[in-house]
């Protein structure tokens, strides 16, 4: 009898080693695909495309390539715990609905701009340089349904304003 409790113990134990070595696997930083203007992709589940701006005129300012932030999971995550974002990409948030985006930067290590898009694809808000790992909360003041994120300074390099619009197109 002692001998069958003994190996139950050991048996409990084994199992309560291999689920903490599972729950201890789970980074705390998701594994992403990053891709570089040539649209390479490296190890992420997320859709990618390309976001190209325009000017009120139509006339196309420029393009970078983005990963597609489409359901609950992944709008919430974001670029947290990204330490580097090449220039040219970023990262699109599609909502289902119109609604006041509110967008903050906990678990963020860059400092980004921040480009709300309404339903038009016109943008209608732009956040530049935002703090990170600030809980200060950035909207998008008017109901927009898009939002694209890129590194501080893109915004300013390329000329984007509000009134500007934005396509994309996914890979």
């Amino acid at each position: 009898m002692k001998k069958k409790s003994v190996y139950l113990t050991i048996a409990l134990i084994l199992i309560f080693v291999v689920i903490s070595l599972i729950a201890l696997n789970i980074p705390s930083t998701i594994n992403r695909k990053k891709a570089d203007a040539k649209g390479k992709k490296v190890k992420n589940n997320l859709p990618q495309g390309e976001v190209v701006f325009y000017t009120k005129d139509n006339k196309e300012i420029t393009r970078i390539i983005i990963e597609v932030a489409a359901d609950d999971y992944s709008r919430s995550m974001g670029l947290m715990f990204r330490e580097k974002l090449p220039f040219s990409q970023g990262m699109l948030f599609i909502f289902d609905n119109d609604a006041i985006q509110n967008f903050w930067m906990k678990n963020t290590p860059l400092s980004l701009d921040m480009i709300f898009i309404n339903k038009d694809k016109k943008i209608i808000k732009i956040h530049k340089g935002t703090k990170p790992y600030s809980m200060q909360s950035y909207s998008s003041i008017k109901p927009s349904r898009y939002v694209v994120e890129v590194n501080t300074g893109f915004s300013d390099s390329f000329q984007i304003k509000e009134g500007d619009r934005i396509d994309w197109h996914i890979f």
